[in-house]
């Protein structure tokens, strides 16, 4: 997989994350050239049955499910530094390291904190293939 895919692999994903301000519509649209570009036969039918979930969906409904699933459970939350750190001073240490990098960037953090998974993904996306992959398995992959 070449650097410009990977990256729009990794801006995909970080706009289906965010909160769906724009409605089910808007995560439908970016499902489809998603599942073409993951090379793997199970996730694509994952996210194909996503995509077929959530178009039965009112967008109140969809962002009430995005409410459910990602903010009221902190195991589930999309802080990645909460899952990296919990609440201990690494983690600000992290958030601060990720804002000046969401910075140099230029990358909008929205509101959220500067280690919310959509931004993490964004971030990747901007940098050198290496540093990318670096990033992710630094802060993603989990050691088996």
């Amino acid at each position: 997989m070449g650097s410009k895919e990977f990256s729009s692999i990794l801006r995909a994903f970080a706009a289906l994350l965010r909160y769906p301000v724009k409605g089910r519509a808007a995560a439908s649209r970016l499902l489809g050239p998603l599942r073409n570009h993951v090379g793997v036969a199970a996730a694509s039918q994952r996210l194909e049955r996503f995509e077929q979930c959530i178009a039965t969906l009112t967008d109140n409904e969809l962002e009430e499910l995005y409410t459910r699933t990602f903010d009221i459970n902190p195991a589930v939350t999309l802080d990645i530094g909460y899952h990296l750190f919990g609440l201990a001073y690494k983690r600000g240490d992290f958030l601060v390291r990720m804002q000046q990098a969401l910075r140099e960037h230029g990358i909008d953090q929205r509101g959220e904190l500067a280690d919310h998974l959509p931004l993490l993904l964004e971030l990747a996306a901007t940098l050198p293939l290496l540093e990318s992959r670096t990033l992710i398995e630094e802060c993603l992959v989990l050691p088996v």
